[in-house]
């Protein structure tokens, strides 16, 4: 039986985050949630995730913020930006530090769950 994977959910809207993780537990996903970059990126230092969704705007540390930190530690970790709004510099940004792709908000749990597909594939 395959390993199950392991997504680390970080977003600082507990609603959106228990709704990504019951929908991702019911694929087969293991989730771990954060509520900010901080601790997300504690987090991925215990748990070791094999993908992290990444709310782009959070109080503190922002998405961009927390992905420039978690790829000092993970450059490989694959990444999608969840964004609610089309900032294109802040989409630069992320693009250069290496993001595997980003999902607008609101979104089709069906395109969220194939991208991740994708990208785990």
């Amino acid at each position: 039986m395959p390993q199950t994977k392991v997504i680390l959910v970080v977003d600082d809207q507990k609603g959106i985050r228990l709704m990504i993780e019951e929908v991702l537990t019911f694929y087969g996903y293991q989730v771990i949630t954060a509520a900010g970059g901080e601790e997300a990126l504690e987090l991925a230092g215990q748990v070791k995730p094999d993908l992290v969704l990444l709310d782009m705007k959070m109080p503190g540390l922002s998405g961009p913020e927390t992905l420039a930190r978690l790829r000092q530690e993970f450059p490989d970790l694959p990444v999608i930006m969840v964004t609610a709004d089309e900032d294109s510099e802040s989409w630069a940004k992320v693009k250069n530090l290496g993001v595997q792709g980003k999902i607008n908000k609101p979104f089709d749990l069906q395109d969220l769950i194939k991208m991740l597909q994708q990208t785990l594939a």
